[in-house]
C-alpha cells in the first residue's frame, strides 16, 4: 500500500505495518536485521513525546540494547529526509526536555544503507553541521 504523506514522501508497507516514507521502511527492515543479529534487544515505532505545553514530538522509533527503567540504554530514531523550521525548533526543546538522545539518520539514495546525520542528548548543546561550501573560481580574461 503506497500513497502520500504531507511532505512528498510515499508510505510505504513493510512486514504489515505502513510506515511515512520508504525510508522509514527501509529503516524499520535494519532494526529487524540488527534484532536478529543481537546488536539491539529490540526496537518499536515512536509514540509521541510532550516537550513543552502543547507542543509534541513523535520520533519514528524507540531502539533498546536492554529493557531498563531509566532509559540508559534507550535511545529514540528519527529517520529524515528534509528538515523543516519546526523540526529544529523541536530539536532545541528536546535538549532541554527530551526523556534521552535522539538519532537522526539519513538514507544514501534507495539503498537501504544509513548514515548517522546528528545525534541530540538533552543537557548538551545542539550539535553543529557543517556546512558544504563550494570553492568558488574567479577567472579573469585579460584582453591584449
Amino acid at each position: 500500500m503506497k500513497g502520500k504523506s504531507n511532505n512528498n514522501a510515499r508510505r510505504t508497507t513493510y512486514n504489515g505495518v505502513t510506515y511515512d516514507s520508504g525510508s522509514e521502511a527501509r529503516y524499520a527492515a535494519v532494526l529487524d536485521q540488527q534484532l536478529a543479529g543481537g546488536v539491539i534487544d529490540g526496537w518499536k515505532r515512536g509514540v509521541p513525546i510532550r516537550m513543552v505545553g502543547t507542543i509534541t514530538y513523535k520520533p519514528d522509533f524507540c531502539v533498546w540494547t536492554r529493557p531498563c527503567p531509566d532509559h540508559t540504554d534507550t535511545w529514540w530514531v528519527d529517520v529524515k529526509g528534509r528538515e523543516y523550521r519546526d523540526f529544529r525548533l523541536k530539536m532545541r526543546l528536546w535538549l532541554e526536555t527530551g526523556p534521552g538522545k535522539l538519532i537522526t539518520v539519513k538514507e544514501r539514495g534507495t539503498s537501504g544503507t544509513f548514515k548517522i546525520d546528528q545525534e541530540w542528548i538533552p543537557g548538551q548543546k545542539a550539535p553543529v553541521r557543517k556546512r558544504k561550501t563550494k570553492k568558488r573560481v574567479v577567472v579573469t580574461v585579460r584582453k591584449g
